[in-house]
């Protein structure tokens, strides 16, 4: 199978290494995470997940990503008010925690 071939997402064989599909161009290694180059027309071989030589992508539970979510804004105002509590800031951090939540929401749908 050639590069060109896969889906985005799908894990595959290259030159011995593992790796997953980014874009049209990239793939991202297994293990180290970097982003490798790969020509179109490179010669892979397609891994079903559950023998890809890694754990499958598992579900993370909404109630879990919300609470990493709000100790991450917690830390996030927390430096905040170390460094003067800038409102302006302030206001983009609450700005955006909003998005996030929001963003979420909708992908939950």
């Amino acid at each position: 199978m050639r590069f060109h071939q896969l889906r985005i997402g799908d894990r595959f064989r290259f030159e011995g290494e593992l790796y997953t599909k980014h874009n049209a161009l990239l793939a991202v290694h297994a293990t180290s995470g970097r982003q490798q180059l790969i020509k179109r027309s490179a010669a892979v071989e397609p891994c079903p997940p559950e023998t890809a030589g890694t754990p499958a992508r598992r579900e993370v539970p909404a109630a879990a990503v919300l609470a990493a979510f709000d100790a991450f804004y917690a830390q996030c105002r927390q430096l905040l008010a170390e460094c003067g509590n800038d409102v302006q800031l302030d206001a983009r951090l609450e700005q955006a925690r909003r998005a996030f939540l929001d963003r979420l929401q909708n992908n939950s749908s």
